[in-house]
């Protein structure tokens, strides 16, 4: 996002992360994961249901705290 606002001069006016807990894919259910929260669980177990950070939520918490300027 840096490059595309310092080198193209792209005028942004903010970001959003897309999904910051596990969202599964529409084909391969639980087997592929987007978000930046682990959700503890698979296809046919729900187990614990535990919500883990994933190293893109601790990412994502930086860029917001500092306003995207270590970007």
């Amino acid at each position: 996002m840096k490059d595309a606002i310092f080198d193209d001069g792209a005028e942004v006016l903010g970001y959003l992360g897309w999904g910051l807990i596990d969202i599964p894919s529409s084909h391969a259910d639980m087997e592929k994961r987007y978000g930046a929260v682990y959700v503890n669980r698979s296809n046919h177990d729900l187990k614990d249901l535990k919500r883990v950070p994933k190293k893109s939520f601790y990412w994502f918490q930086k860029v917001l705290k500092d306003n995207g300027d270590e970007l």
